[in-house]
């Protein structure tokens, strides 16, 4: 065999092993990475969870039939009172503990905590308990240099990790943002009828709309008649915030509606549901629903669907 074939073949056998011995790293990095720490739970395992940032510190509780989150300020005090809370958020980060993934060790040194910001007061601690009553805490700092990973720390422990899934301003919020705002959630298909009144315009300025089986219908301003088919496009506008509406805080105890802006009431078959909107102020109007607790603060933008003319219909 010439000579030359003989070292071809010498350096492929030598390319070979240098391969198999890189792919051979890479597979024990990435067993040794797979089985770091991680959060090992089930979102519909966690029961209590509490959340303290730079915004404050938050105990969060799952009671009732069927069972709903309450939350409450973790200040400590006799008068820390338990609220209904705003569902999707509290169930937004528990699936997030669930889903996230911790991939690097980017330090070991307590030094650098405050680097990437996993001690308080900078970051966010987290702390949930499952049914078996064991707690899990761990700390979420900043963003990672890539923008795309924040660090990561078990509280009690020294490494910092990065990790995905769980962006730390989640955790961020007051009590109002946490409390529950819902002030509509119908079924936008059980609709039925939508009665919008502004008394600036007086009553003639009515717009009543009401479903058949097919289409929806306007009121076409004289006593009792109504034009058929009504503008689908702008009806669909119109039930988003009909069926699902969210105040965006809670008025304080001294705002009172002055001075009515607009009246809308709601119905389907089972419900009716009047709303009052109030004095605006700050892009934002005061609104209170009819035997409801609360007066809310709500962004006027939410309501364009609903200061339209008849004629837009």
């Amino acid at each position: 065999m010439p000579k030359n074939i003989r070292n071809i073949k010498t350096l492929l056998v030598v390319l070979a092993a240098c391969a198999l011995v890189f792919f051979g790293i890479k597979l024990v990095q990435k067993i040794i990475r797979s089985s770091g720490p991680g959060i090992k739970t089930k979102a519909a395992n966690i029961t209590a969870l509490r959340l303290d940032s730079p915004l404050g510190s938050y105990n969060f509780k799952k009671e009732g039939k069927p069972a709903t989150w309450k939350v409450a300020s973790a200040s400590g005090a006799a008068s820390d009172v338990y609220y209904e809370c705003d569902q999707r958020l509290v169930e937004n980060i528990i699936n997030k503990i669930e889903t996230m993934k911790l991939t690097d060790v980017v330090s070991d040194s307590e030094s650098r905590w405050e680097e990437f910001q996993v001690c308080l007061p900078q970051g966010v601690r987290v702390e949930f308990t499952d049914k078996k009553g064991r707690r899990t805490a761990f700390l979420i700092g900043r963003f990672g240099y890539d923008q795309e990973h924040f660090y990561f720390r078990f509280e009690g422990q020294k490494q910092t990790w990065l990790e995905t899934g769980f962006e730390g301003w989640v955790g961020y919020g007051n009590l109002d943002y946490w409390r529950d705002k819902r002030i509509l959630n119908f079924d936008r298909a059980k609709i039925t009828e939508i009665e919008i009144t502004e008394p600036a315009k007086g009553a003639k300025e009515k717009i009543l709309l009401k479903k058949t089986s097919d289409y929806w219908e306007i009121l076409s301003g004289a006593p009792g008649e109504f034009r058929k088919a009504a503008n689908q496009g702008t009806i669909d506008q119109l039930l988003m915030p009909a069926s699902t509406l969210d105040g965006d805080e809670f008025a304080g105890p001294q705002d009172k509606i002055k001075k009515v802006q607009m009246k809308i009431t709601i119905k389907t078959a089972e419900q009716t549901a009047e709303l009052v909107l109030g004095d605006l102020a700050n892009s934002k109007y005061l609104i209170k629903k009819t035997g409801g607790e609360h007066t809310y603060r709500i962004y006027e933008y939410k309501f364009a669907p609903f200061k339209k003319s008849r004629s837009d219909f």
